[in-house]
């Protein structure tokens, strides 16, 4: 943990006078890398269902876009998401895209019947765009083994009744 000293007047040990510096004082080379710029949320707290997948990613519905104020700063992607497959699926997979670009951050989705609960994925990453441009980052879905999966997202059944999860995106821009 950083501390900080903040002094009105350094005086001499007699009290007489003040103490001047020759030269002055700078703060460490650096110190302005890794500082929160801003922070973007979106969220998603509908359900979402996508039959028939192929290898094509598609969007479930669940962005946020941001500008960075610097090209050479970094984007933090942090996904909290609720989904499953179908239970005759198990390569379906949800990943993070810039705009139309896969920059990672790809999950597995686990495959259960209709009853099953959705479960929760964590996605992070750190992406540095390199641009002071709109970005958009969404969330996509696949079945890599191209044979028609199924998606769902935020909808799952507690006991005997069905619920709605929400899902949400946070980006947060880092100085470099």
């Amino acid at each position: 943990m950083a501390s900080t000293l903040k002094i009105d007047t350094v005086t001499t040990p007699d009290g007489t006078g003040n103490i001047t510096f020759s030269r002055p004082i700078t703060t460490a080379s650096g110190a302005g890398a890794g500082k929160i710029v801003q922070v973007v949320h979106g969220s998603l707290n509908t359900q979402y269902t996508r039959t028939s997948m192929d290898d094509s990613y598609v969007s479930v519905g669940l962005s946020a876009s941001i500008t960075p104020t610097s090209s050479s700063n970094h984007v933090l992607v942090l996904i909290d998401t609720y989904v499953k497959a179908a239970s005759n699926h198990n390569n379906v997979v949800v990943q993070i895209h810039r705009d139309s670009t896969a920059i990672g951050g790809a999950r597995q989705v686990s495959a259960g019947d209709s009853y099953s609960y959705v479960t929760p994925h964590v996605l992070n990453w750190k992406d540095s765009p390199s641009s002071t441009s709109s970005l958009t980052y969404t969330l996509r879905g696949a079945d890599l083994s191209d044979d028609g999966g199924t998606l769902y997202v935020n909808a799952g059944t507690i006991g005997s009744g069905e619920t709605t999860c929400t899902s949400s995106i946070i980006l947060m821009e880092v100085s470099a």
